[in-house]
């Protein structure tokens, strides 16, 4: 039998700038995820058109490999039509034996895998720790670096646009609602910043960063009332600074 996969031996690399999600077999394996996988990680999904949860994961593995723009690559392998190609890699000690089964290579070896339809929050974290294995981050831990940065240096108006802009890519993601109630906040735009926390997703709800905004809300709106109290207690006194009524009040 032909030796379909070798991690030592070397192969074209796939062109840079192409599209990050393809449809691989056993023929081009060595040039799709290995040799590709010296340059970024490269995620293999391995499904059969019977499985199930495959049709449910897939979806979940483009969206999440899209978003992270081209920093890794999924190839798609239909184990039924491959079978050489999976004979030899479970002779590895591959868990093929059921789908969907997700490996992740990077220089040329297989850095972790896992198997079964994650939810995307799972899928995300595993591509994630993966990019971090491989020296990088999603684009999205670069734009929260970058609005956290406008926020410390008070430019909270691009601070808004960034939290905004990645409120928008990932609409699960605390911190950016976060970010964006406390940029509405320093911008005295407090009515605003409510309805953002009032609008994020119940499961988000109880996230610590939506919590301490909530309370820094509820803080304000206190410190409004009293502020508009003294303002009344002022006005009274100034009208009548006999008015012994509004002092005891």
């Amino acid at each position: 039998m032909d030796v379909i996969f070798d991690p030592n031996r070397q192969g074209a690399p796939a062109a840079s700038g192409a599209d990050p999600i393809k449809d691989g077999d056993q023929k081009t394996f060595m040039q799709d995820v290995i040799a590709a996988s010296r340059q970024v990680p490269v995620l293999v999904d391995f499904w059969a058109t019977w499985c199930g949860p495959c049709k449910q994961l897939t979806p979940t593995l483009e969206k999440v490999v899209r978003a992270a723009g081209g920093r890794v690559r999924l190839v798609k392998i239909d184990i039924d039509k491959n079978r050489a190609l999976v004979q030899q890699l479970a002779q590895l000690g591959l868990p093929l034996q059921s789908v969907p089964t997700v490996a992740a290579f990077w220089q040329g070896q297989i850095a972790d895998l896992f198997q079964g339809a994650l939810p995307e929050s799972e899928v995300k974290r595993f591509i994630e720790g993966l990019l971090k294995l491989a020296g990088g981050q999603m684009p999205s831990a670069d734009l929260l670096a970058q609005a956290k940065a406008a926020a410390e240096a008070d430019d909270h108006q691009s601070a808004l646009e960034l939290f905004g802009t990645l409120a928008q890519q990932e609409p699960e993601n605390a911190d950016a609602f976060a970010g964006v109630a406390r940029s509405l906040m320093a911008l005295g735009q407090e009515d605003q910043a409510r309805q953002v926390i009032e609008s994020v997703p119940a499961k988000l709800r109880d996230h610590a960063e939506i919590v301490s905004v909530r309370s820094a809300l509820e803080l304000a709106e206190e410190g409004r009332k009293a502020r508009a109290k003294l303002a009344e207690f002022e006005s009274r006194l100034a009208a009548d600074p006999d008015d012994h009524a509004a002092r005891i009040d």
